[in-house]
């Protein structure tokens, strides 16, 4: 199977295309300013996430059913929030399956709060929560756009 790795050459990413190349996968990777030497079998592609038309171009033309993002600019907003929506629009639109790994906490638990809330309705007198959705969404709920019903 091919998978692209967004971040390849980062903490994380050099771990999963090292993985996946020792799996046999046909392996195709990203990198910011330079590329990881742990993983020569890789096919490295230079990628700015802060840029969609090159973030589309890239996911394009690997045309791997598997994105992997890896990506993390620490405290760069535009890198680790905007680059990660920009990704999952791409991935969606070449209609790739998406897996996103982060090891930030601080991401993490602000994925953790506005999930919180989005599931909350206001009332003038309490706030009730919603239950999260037990199945997989089809024509009945609402997905985001990015998200391919099962």
């Amino acid at each position: 199977m091919r998978v692209l790795i967004i971040g390849g050459s980062g903490f994380l990413g050099t771990e999963l295309v090292r993985l996946a190349t020792a799996a046999g996968h046909e392996t195709a990777a990203t990198f910011a300013t330079t590329r990881s030497d742990a993983a020569l079998q890789a096919t490295w592609h230079a990628l700015d996430v802060r840029d969609p038309a090159r973030v589309a171009r890239v996911i394009s033309d690997v045309a791997a059913p598997v994105v992997i993002n890896a990506s993390s600019g620490k405290s760069d907003w535009a890198v680790t929030a905007d680059g990660a929506v920009r990704v999952a629009m791409a991935a969606s639109e070449q209609g790739c399956r998406l897996v996103h790994v982060s090891m930030r906490r601080r991401v993490l638990r602000l994925a953790s709060t506005t999930t919180r809330h989005a599931f909350r309705t206001r009332s003038p007198r309490t706030a009730q929560r919603r239950p999260l959705p037990r199945r997989p969404c089809d024509s009945s709920c609402q997905a985001p756009p990015w998200h391919a019903p099962h």
